[in-house]
């Protein structure tokens, strides 16, 4: 009885020392500072809409609006599994003056959606691992001091250019209906989804995100894209583009590939089917292409896609 009185002891002192261990990493996020400006028009007053995550031993978030009103919160809407406490806000500025926008608080993560906002700065959030900015009206997006950002979603704004190669623990991107001309992701190796459609891009290379398994960059000027590289891709999107050529050999999880309205010829498809995985069911679209009359189907239907 002795025997089995101790080892109870010892198995909540373990439990007891993961417990800690656990809640130790919930504290760690330091305070931050989130920065924006708002700007609006006489016509059109839309809310400013926020909402936030804080790490475990952060729940109050200060906000100073900058037209005098100055708001403490606590979070306390929705506790997950994981410990955090997460909780949304607005609101309604009167006239049309330039706001500077402060956030302080132990944020994890943080969304802002506002047309009026014309600058973000989280420079000083370094904590941040989830950041939601769309749709804003940003140029210009810095997160090089933000290493520990897993998710950004930049949709839906006016930036020319992104550079995220100082995220590296980086898993997913969206940055949809942007002025994109170059989109550098070859320092992001976990990043497995990437959404980059309505840009300007005319080239991709995705060879360095080895664990990628969805890629949407539909609707650009893309003339060739090479996925030969992404053995965990699983769907890829890349209609509305120039291609004249798409190599998916070496891709033997695929089991969705979207080609259609592209500049693809017989022989350029032709070699996409051979290169495609034999499969019990895959779903592809390559119509609306040069080829696409004259290609060899067969191949489709030998190898199961449909």
């Amino acid at each position: 009885m002795k025997q089995i009185y101790i080892l109870l002891i010892a198995m909540y002192a373990i439990a007891f020392t993961a417990c800690s261990k656990d809640d130790s990493s919930l504290e760690d996020g330091k305070e931050g500072i989130i920065t924006l400006v708002h700007k609006t028009d006489y016509s059109d007053r839309d809310p400013v809409k926020m909402t936030f995550i804080t790490f475990n031993k952060g729940k109050i978030i200060t906000i100073d609006w900058g037209d005098g009103n100055v708001e403490k919160i606590e979070c306390h809407r929705a506790r997950n599994s994981e410990g955090y406490y997460s909780n949304e806000i607005q609101h309604k500025y009167t006239n049309s003056n330039p706001y500077i926008i402060t956030i302080k608080g132990r944020i994890r993560d943080f969304g802002c959606f506002s047309k009026h906002i014309i600058s973000l700065d989280i420079s000083k959030c370094p904590a941040l691992t989830s950041l939601s900015c769309s749709p804003l009206a940003l140029t210009s997006l810095d997160v090089s001091k933000n290493t520990a950002l897993t998710s950004l979603n930049c949709a839906d704004n006016n930036l020319t250019s992104l550079d995220v190669s100082g995220c590296p623990a980086l898993t997913r991107l969206q940055c949809n209906n942007n002025n994109l001309t170059s989109l550098d992701v070859s320092k992001n190796t976990a990043l497995t989804g990437l959404w980059c459609n309505f840009t300007n891009l005319t080239s991709l290379d995705v060879s360095g995100c080895p664990a990628l398994t969805k890629l949407e960059c539909r609707v650009s000027n893309l003339t060739s894209l090479d996925v030969s590289k992404n053995t965990a891709l699983t769907s890829l999107d890349c209609t509305f583009n120039a291609l004249t050529s798409l190599d998916v050999s070496g891709c033997p999880a695929l089991t969705r590939l979207q080609c259609n309205d592209n500049n693809l010829s017989a022989s350029a498809l032709n070699k996409i089917f051979n290169d495609l995985p034999p499969i019990t069911y895959g779903e592809i679209s390559y119509w609306n292409n040069p080829g696409t009359d004259t290609c060899d189907k067969r191949i489709l239907d030998y190898k199961g896609w449909y």
